[in-house]
């Protein structure tokens, strides 16, 4: 997927067979505009850049579980995962990068792809 920004465009690489659910989400809600034109609206240096409006999910339940893949790690930057509420652990459009290793997200929040 190439995420077009006001600074320059960022290739992801998804990771459909580890989380299946995360990417199609991400990339139907990607294909119905969904984040166009919406800001980076909590950047933590050193931490995570987010983005994504509201709490649109493709899934009739209006949010997905997260798939914590054991095999997939935040072990550095330029990871993309979807931000899980941390009261229900549950996805729908919100998502961000990694600025850096940030381990402490293990198991919270689907990793799905990497720039």
């Amino acid at each position: 997927v190439v995420l077009h920004t006001s600074i320059g465009d960022i290739l992801i690489e998804l990771w459909k067979r580890e989380c299946p659910k995360a990417v199609r989400n991400f990339v139907q809600l990607c294909l119905e505009g969904h984040y166009d034109g919406v800001p980076f609206h909590r950047i933590v240096p050193g931490f995570i850049a987010q983005t994504g409006g509201g709490d649109d999910c493709i899934y009739d339940e209006g949010s997905f579980p997260v798939e914590a893949n054991q095999r997939l790690k935040f072990n550095r930057r330029g990871l993309v995962a979807m931000a899980a509420d941390p009261t229900t652990k549950s996805n729908s459009s919100q998502f961000f990068f990694t600025l850096d290793a940030t381990p402490e997200l293990q198991n919270k929040h689907t990793l799905f792809g990497r720039v």
